[in-house]
């Protein structure tokens, strides 16, 4: 579960890879919450979704990758 702020939808996909919610929006937060607790084999697949997602965008080789990047610029 993941406000939907900033670039975090640019990686994430609500229902695929993530739980997006509105921010300021607790109800809704607390509610997504629930849902994902409350999966099963679902929730496997979703995990593995998000860890896909979270390995190709920020393993060290990528981040090392953008701190060398921003270093050339700067």
């Amino acid at each position: 579960m993941v406000t939907n702020l900033g670039e975090i939808p640019k990686y994430l996909t609500d229902g695929v890879s993530a739980f997006l919610t509105e921010p300021d929006r607790p109800r809704k937060f607390a509610i997504g919450l629930e849902k994902a607790m409350n999966m099963d084999k679902e929730t496997l697949l979703f995990n593995r979704e998000g860890y896909k997602v979270a390995d190709a965008n920020f393993n060290s080789t990528v981040q090392a990758k953008r701190i060398v990047d921003f270093d050339r610029v700067g």
